[in-house]
């Protein structure tokens, strides 16, 4: 009895088995030792497509991914004997060709004897599971990565043999972006991925959205597959930005059903990359302008001297032919052609910053206002003038007449920009320049500056003539712009000043000139109320001239001569000390060229400085800046003249530096009232100015409140004496000139006096004729 009820027992379990197999969502399977399948229970079917019969008797191994297999039989061996129940995951083949993932816990069947005979197991199929958890590691691990990641699905797909065209078309009207990292979205202006999911690419970049339809669509014509492609796009508020870009498109049927992109930002690298180019391109440019510059300044010096003496000998021709003179026409020519040829080389020192500059305190504000005139003779040409100027501005370091130039250069480059009319703007304002702007404007430096800006409403300019704008000749005559200089010297004047220029333009809109210059500390210079004459007054000073070059020496002495200086030449520093050291009266100005043979000016006028202290220096030369400027000539307080010069250029020159012209100042001493107002009158009537002292300790005292250029002295006096005296003016006073007189002792003293360093002697009584014409002499 208990045999029968264990074996139908046995046959009742065996059919609740049976029944739960066929039942369960996974399948149940047995296989041998070998691998083979003995059995495996209708839910087969259910999940993996097969029906029992098709996989009964195959191994296992033939349902098992290829690369899975290798896996499969080592599970297969190392589980062989054992007791404890295993689990593995393996991908299978269903029948649809699909992959799904399986897992399989199984136990080992025994035989009575012991021996191992296979397994039985449950299969399940956990491929969702495994692909949730694979989209959880792989959005942990695009979260974490700094690069934007996402995924961009077509809805529909997008058929492949469309026209190129038709995929753009296709993509701008389905495409959304079903995945991004948080980087991504942040980088479109959104807080996180989840604010984007979903979105169109219209919705999420409006205009520029092409530009990521049109990445999509490279991928698509390289094989589906776009490597390490560099592309223009911009953030969410019109930013431009450059990414580098991997894209990935899935196709599946003949059509793109989705694609999947990672970019990196490289705005930053693209910008310095830019920068960089740029700053080639300005160091080509300033090797360009330096190699003309060194050019300009090796001709500039003999050009000068040429042009000096064409252009001054053209003046002085010009002054000695009346109107009516037949020659006066072709000469005039001549000196105009001379005087282009003159503002050329000017023009190609400015270009290259190789001229002469004197900067001092200059207001920008008033330069504005001294054009006001001209300003509103544009108003003929349909052009409006508006000016905004900075009411507290402040001074600048620059040369006058350059940032003038700059002015006009600009004002008529603005002027050709607008044929039609216009509005010219023209504005000043003080700028403070920090590192944040440098870092943006190579050529400029930190500190404080002011800002003149010339802005026109013309016809602008494309990158292309922005970049060239201040090269030479770039703009020559044949545009109309005159000699093809103007912006050239612009840009060299504004350097020169250790200032910088920027130019905004755009072809159509107009275009804006920047002008920075330096903030001077020091105040603006009172105007000189002193206007130069052109001639000095009946008692002329004396002006020693040293040059090299005999033609310009020539010149030079002619003209100071027609001012009615008195002139001592020489064509050396050596000849120019041995003239000063033989000239007995004073020197009040000497005009040397700055480089000669054996000795320069400067040193020329370091020698002479201790014997002639009073003696002021001008100097001139048609070397540039960079080669004067290391002998020290540009050093403050010293006077220069540019070659070529004109005429009257020098005459003023040499006026400003001597100071207003006045006559003579003479110092009468003697103890006679009655010949002190004598001689007071005779000298007075010929425009001399006359002081008078009764002895010689009252003429010393004159003296020293105010210095004379000749004391006649008595020779016989009470308190001091005449020779006493002429010691002491020797002494203290050694460029006086000295006339002795004496009645006393039929004059024998007087030839003690002239001993003593009196340069005339005059015996009493005195007629007025003889007291005039030694006087002037002396002075002489």
């Amino acid at each position: 009895v208990m045999t029968d009820c264990s074996a139908a027992l046995a046959r009742q379990e065996d059919n609740c088995f049976r029944a739960l197999t066929e039942l369960a969502l996974d399948f149940v399977v047995v296989i041998d030792l070998a691998g083979v399948v003995r059995y495996v229970s209708p839910a087969i079917t259910r999940v993996m497509g097969y029906l029992p019969g098709e996989v009964v008797g195959r191994s296992f191994l033939d349902f098992v991914h290829p690369e899975d297999r290798p896996a499969g039989r080592e599970d297969l061996a190392r589980w062989s004997g054992s007791r404890d129940i295993v689990a593995v995951n393996l991908r299978f083949r269903h029948k649809d060709g699909s992959l799904r993932v399986l897992e399989t816990s199984g136990v080992p069947i025994f035989g009575d004897a012991g021996a191992f005979l296979g397994f039985r197991g449950i299969d399940r199929d956990i491929t969702a599971h495994r692909r949730a958890e694979e989209a959880l590691r792989l959005q942990a691990f695009v979260q974490i990565i700094p690069d934007h990641v996402w995924r961009l699905d077509l809805e529909p797909p997008v058929p492949l043999n469309l026209t190129a065209g038709e995929q753009l078309k296709w993509i701008l009207r389905g495409g959304r972006l079903a995945e991004c990292n948080d980087a991504a979205a942040q980088a479109l202006g959104y807080e996180g991925a989840r604010d984007v999911r979903g979105k169109q690419l219209r919705e999420l970049f409006g205009e520029s959205a092409g530009s990521y339809n049109e990445l999509i669509l490279k991928g698509i014509q390289s094989g589906y597959r776009l490597t390490n492609f560099e592309q223009r796009t911009q953030d969410s508020h019109g930013n431009p930005q450059w990414h580098l870009c991997n894209v990935v498109g899935m196709v599946e049927d003949g059509c793109l059903v989705c694609a999947w992109g990672i970019e990196r930002d490289i705005t930053e690298r693209k910008r310095e990359q830019e920068e960089r180019e740029q700053l080639e391109e300005r160091l080509r440019q300033s090797q360009q302008l330096e190699s003309i510059g060194r050019l300009a300044g090796g001709l500039a010096h003999e050009y000068n001297n040429l042009l000096t003496v064409i252009n001054g000998y053209g003046d002085l021709l010009l002054g000695r032919l009346n109107e009516s003179n037949p020659l006066r026409a072709p000469v005039e020519q001549i000196r105009k052609a001379g005087e282009r040829a003159a503002a050329l080389t000017r023009q190609l020192l400015a270009f290259s910053r190789k001229q002469v500059l004197q900067p001092q305190p200059l207001d920008l504000n008033a330069l504005v206002a001294e054009h006001e005139d001209m300003f509103r003779g544009l108003a003929d040409a349909g052009v409006e003038v508006v000016t905004r100027l900075e009411p507290s501005l402040h001074p600048v370091l620059a040369d006058g007449a350059q940032i003038r130039q700059v002015l006009l250069n600009l004002v008529a480059n603005a002027r050709e920009a607008m044929p039609s009319g216009g509005v010219l703007r023209i504005e000043t304002a003080n700028v403070d320049v920090d590192a944040k702007f440098v870092s943006q404007h190579p050529e400029a430096a930190p500190g404080s500056y002011v800002l003149l800006a010339i802005t026109d409403s013309g016809t602008g300019m494309d990158p292309e003539a922005r970049r060239r704008i201040f090269e030479p000749f770039f703009a020559g005559p044949e545009a109309g712009s005159g000699t093809g200089l103007e912006l050239p010297v612009v840009h060299g004047i504004v350097r020169q000043s250790e200032g910088w220029i920027s130019v905004r333009s755009e072809p159509g809109v107009g275009t804006t000139f920047q002008i920075y210059l330096p903030r001077s500390e020091e105040p603006i210079p009172a105007a000189d109320a002193f206007s130069p004459a052109g001639f000095p007054a009946r008692n002329p000073e004396t002006i020693l001239v040293v040059e090299d070059q005999e033609a310009v020496r020539r010149l030079t002495v002619e003209v100071l001569k027609t001012q009615g200086y008195l002139i001592l030449e020489a064509a050396s520093g050596e000849e120019a000390l041995h003239v000063a050291g033989r000239h007995s009266g004073s020197i009040h100005l000497m005009v040397s060229d700055v480089l000669m043979p054996g000795m320069s000016g400067r040193d020329l006028a370091d020698r002479l400085a201790p014997l002639r202290p009073r003696m002021k220096v001008l100097f001139m030369s048609g070397y540039t800046e960079d080669v004067i400027a290391q002998r020290g000539v540009l050093d403050a307080g010293l006077a220069f003249i540019s070659k070529p010069f004109a005429p009257k250029a020098l005459a003023l020159k040499v006026r400003d530096l001597l100071g207003p012209s006045r006559p003579n100042r003479i110092l009468v001493v003697d103890d006679e009232p009655g010949i002190r107002h004598l001689f007071e009158e005779i000298l007075r009537a010929e425009g001399y100015e006359v002081r008078t002292a009764a002895n010689g300790i009252e003429a010393l005292k004159r003296l020293k409140e105010s210095a004379c250029d000749l004391v006649i002295t008595d020779l016989v006096m009470p308190e001091q004496e005449g020779i006493e005296t002429i010691q002491a003016i020797r002494s203290d006073y050694p460029e006086a000139r000295i006339i002795a007189i004496s009645g006393q002792f039929e004059g024998r003293f007087l030839q003690v006096a002239r001993m003593m360093g009196a340069q005339a002697a005059l015996l009493k009584p005195i007629r007025s004729d003889e007291l005039l014409d030694t006087v002037k002499r002396v002075l002489e």
